[in-house]
């Protein structure tokens, strides 16, 4: 890792970046400073590099698009909790995708890198793809007038496919059963779901909305949470404390949990669906530790 760069090489990397896209048509680099605090020198090549090369590539930044890609519907930087050093620059890309993707970013962690480098190539297969994975394509976003959603029947059908999708192979009539002991919780933006150390009385499945894991002991050790995941499953199952803090980045966020009695019934009068949720750790831990940024760093080498 590198733990100081002086102003010429910062410069050098700078120019990297350009030549990068006026020589080889890179639509979209990526970079990772390994901090929040950006990359460890007195040159900025953190503005540096989140700058588009030209600036008539800047597009107005829609809410839907800044939300795909993770940063939020201006162009100055923000203090709000995110993984990205400086909020990105949308563009519209070359490859037209419907939508505004980032030209240049910085993050601050090889994860983050990954999940928009994800985001990026499935833009451009599909967007539509983006839009479901975000929450911005289902009923859940479907209001009337007054701005509410359709029904709650709706919600849960939504809920309900979101569980399925993480209990693969299952028939759909096993996943209601597991959903039934769900109740459903709605918390407030910067509201804390759980704070690290407390009781793991429940695992909860985010239905709408952002959330925020963070160790609060590790600066920078921050993680998003989108729609689709189940949290909390860990702690539940193998019955130890909250491992992290959750807080909700999002205008709102609608949960589905599942908590300790329930689950402590269902092991005992159903073990059968109950091992849906021992998978799901299983798997989510199995995804851990096959990550490529959990052993590149500790053992210089790609996990096969």
């Amino acid at each position: 890792l590198v733990l100081g760069m002086d102003s010429s090489a910062a410069q050098a990397i700078g120019k990297l970046k350009d030549t990068m896209r006026k020589r080889f048509h890179i639509d979209v680099a990526i970079f990772v400073s390994g901090s929040r605090d950006g990359f460890p020198c007195e040159y900025d090549l953190s503005h540096e590099l989140s700058c588009p090369a030209d600036p008539a590539d800047h597009d107005t930044i829609s809410k839907e698009a800044a939300l795909l890609f993770g940063g939020e519907a201006k162009t100055e930087e923000t203090d709000g909790p995110t993984n990205l050093v400086h909020t990105p620059r949308l563009i519209r890309s070359s490859r037209d995708t419907g939508l505004p993707i980032p030209q240049n970013l910085v993050c601050d962690s090889l994860d983050s890198a990954l999940i928009f480098a994800e985001n990026v190539l499935i833009a451009r297969k599909n967007p539509c793809l983006l839009r479901d994975v975000a929450g911005l394509g289902g009923p859940l976003t479907k209001s009337n007038n007054e701005g509410e959603f359709y029904s709650s029947d709706e919600e849960k059908r939504y809920a309900i496919g979101l569980l399925s999708n993480l209990c693969p192979g299952e028939s759909l009539p096993d996943v209601e059963q597991l959903f039934s002991l769900f109740k459903r919780e709605v918390y407030n933006e910067n509201e804390i779901i759980w704070r690290q150390g407390s009781v793991s009385d429940s695992a909860k499945l985010l239905v709408k909305g952002r959330l925020l894991s963070l160790l609060e002991n590790e600066e920078g050790a921050l993680e998003g949470i989108l729609a689709g995941a189940m949290l909390g499953e860990l702690g539940l199952v193998n019955n130890v404390d909250r491992l992290n803090t959750v807080q909700c980045v999002s205008d709102g966020a609608v949960l589905y949990s599942l908590d300790r009695e329930d689950w402590d019934v269902l092991k005992r009068d159903n073990p059968r669906i109950a091992r849906f949720i021992d998978m799901i750790v299983i798997r989510y831990l199995a995804h851990r530790v096959q990550h490529v940024s959990n052993r590149i760093f500790e053992t210089r080498c790609l996990p096969v």
